[in-house]
């Protein structure tokens, strides 16, 4: 063989065995998990089969090179940690349940050594390749932690430290919206607590007939840019009212906004998570937050173009929470619209073990006064849980069914397998689904 047909003989094996040991694609790898029967159906003493697999439509590459690293944990308190190689998968894990609730299985893709392999989601942000999801044994019996005795007294108490205070109101016009057919208002409302409440107003022009109302919160976050500024746009059939839940000035320079959230973190702790300020029930932060929830309604209920029966609260996460502080403290909201609401069944894992929050305060017995699975107790009206995740421990499953399973109105509840608490990580735009209802009444 010539030296010249050596040479492009030789090239063409390296550039074969440089295909074959390319990385992953890991922009067009999906890891994706679920049970073989309906995830929220099993009965303790059931066998779970649960199945992981690894989705992939890029070019070939080294299967060698990466472990996919697992663990299963639960709220029977069993962890057991493993790992896997790719050409193992699709896996499945067979388990049983012992108890009522709710077993976990997160798996993530990793290069030999460790390194978590990262790609990116549409829009360009940056992703582990994982999966995380689980499935649930005699959910509907799951309730939460005894609450106070003295629950509804305090709640009292609270209301009339609020009626103490007289409700003063600033409304400055800030916008013309939809071609003019809403306008934008800067609200601040005197509150009890040490701040009011602020938000944006957004109201139909036409004046001929009367409209629903919907208050309107926002979740955890110390970057104030969506809750500080008003919409682009507006409902032209109903009355919007969308408040912070700190009470800081509206519309101001970054500088102010990162002052402000230092000025509120207290003892090495971000806001609501100082275990000093949680160790009392009234100097923990959520109680003003609750307090300016309480006057953002009864402001509502003010205004002349209410119709006086359509009530709304609605939010994602901290302002599920506050949605349902507001619903179960306020009988005139008639609709509740959350999704992924937060601090329910705070005591879970410290007096049953349950699997706890990733992102939650610390128990303390002051926050059972706060716990959103109490306040769904007195809620008054229907309620719509939109989106839950099985994959979503900020807000874990058996608190979910505890919220849920205390509510004595109508209710649904949708549980989306894979879906953590910023969004689907296995099967973005499409994941599988699973709707319950508690069955009561109207």
């Amino acid at each position: 063989m010539s030296k010249w047909k050596w040479t492009g003989v030789l090239c063409a094996v390296l550039a074969a065995l440089s295909a074959w040991a390319a990385p992953i694609e890991a922009d067009k790898a999906l890891m994706v998990g679920n049970s073989e029967r309906n995830p929220l159906g099993y009965r303790v003493g059931d066998e779970l089969k649960f199945t992981i697999e690894l989705k992939y439509t890029g070019a070939d590459y080294d299967k060698s090179d990466y472990v996919v690293i697992w663990k299963r944990s639960g709220d029977d308190g069993i962890v057991r940690i493993g790992h896997l190689k790719v050409d193992q998968l699709p896996y499945t894990f067979t388990d049983k349940f012992t108890k009522p609730g709710f077993i976990r299985y997160r798996a993530e893709l990793h290069k030999k050594g460790g390194k978590t392999v990262v790609g990116r989601f549409a829009g360009g942000k940056k992703r582990g390749i994982y999966f995380d999801g689980s499935a649930g044994a005699n959910v509907r019996e799951l309730m939460p932690q005894p609450e106070p005795a003295d629950f509804d007294e305090f709640w009292a108490d609270q209301r009339a430290r609020l009626a103490k205070v007289p409700m003063k109101v600033t409304m400055d016009e800030v916008r013309t919206l939809n071609g003019g057919k809403a306008k934008a208002y800067a609200v601040q409302v005197s509150c009890a607590g040490a701040r009011p409440v602020t938000g944006y107003l957004y109201m139909p022009v036409d004046k001929s007939r009367k409209y629903p109302a919907r208050v309107r919160f926002f979740g955890w976050s110390k970057d104030p840019a969506a809750a500080q500024k008003p919409f682009k746009g507006a409902a032209l059939n109903e009355i919007q009212f969308s408040i912070n839940a700190h009470g800081y000035e509206l519309n101001q320079t970054q500088s102010y906004y990162a002052n402000y959230f230092k000025k509120i973190s207290s003892n090495g702790h971000d806001y609501a998570f100082d275990p000093i300020q949680n160790s009392d029930r009234l100097t923990a932060y959520f109680n003003g937050m609750a307090l300016r929830v309480m006057r953002a309604l009864e402001f509502v209920k003010t205004l002349p173009e209410w119709n006086g029966k359509d009530l709304i609260v609605s939010g994602g996460s901290q302002a599920g929470l506050q949605s349902l502080w507001g619903a179960g403290l306020d009988k005139d909201v008639t609709e509740v619209e959350v999704w992924k609401p937060w601090c329910c069944d705070l005591a879970g894992h410290a007096k049953a073990l349950r699997l706890p929050s990733t992102f939650a305060p610390g128990y303390t017995p002051a926050l059972d006064y706060y716990d959103g699975a109490f306040h769904a107790k007195r809620i008054k009206c229907p309620v719509n849980i939109k989106i839950a995740g099985l994959g979503d421990f900020v807000c874990p499953p058996a608190g979910m069914m505890s919220m849920f399973n205390n509510l004595r109105v109508p209710a649904k509840i949708r549980f989306y397998q894979g879906e953590g608490h910023g969004g689907s990580l296995s099967t973005p735009g499409n994941p599988p689904y699973y709707d319950l209802e508690n069955g009561i009444e109207k």
